[in-house]
């Protein structure tokens, strides 16, 4: 596995593992997960998750609603993986390492009640 940096983050609520160099999650995942208007209960399908923070933040932020994360590229659905168990969040979170147009409702339990996405800089 790739070098990793280990970080806490929102004061200490969550501990988060990235990639030391290349693709590291930045301000404009939380603003996204601070954009977000989630309602109690829901389960919200997170596009593109890298190493999960964005499901990791409104994990935090909504203690009852249920998060999918899908990531194409297995080494950051590994350590999205890794991310949320070491957040005790494996109840909570489900990282899928799947391409988005091959995913079907099966793979998340039905359908879902809300699609976030972080779209990476081009």
């Amino acid at each position: 596995m790739p070098e990793l940096t280990h970080d806490t983050f929102l004061n200490g609520r969550l501990k988060i593992r990235q990639l030391r160099s290349g693709y590291r999650f930045s301000v404009d995942s939380v603003i996204v997960a601070n954009l977000a208007r989630i309602k109690p209960g829901e389960r919200i399908l997170d596009i593109g998750a890298g190493c999960g923070i964005i499901s990791l933040i409104l994990a935090c932020r909504y203690p009852d609603i249920t998060l999918f994360g899908v990531e194409i590229q297995s080494d950051l659905t590994d350590i999205a993986t890794r991310n949320v168990s070491e957040n005790n969040l494996g109840h909570r979170i489900t990282i899928i390492c799947q391409d988005i147009r091959t995913l079907t409702p099966d793979l998340t339990a039905g359908c879902v009640d809300a699609v976030i996405c972080n779209p990476p800089p081009f």
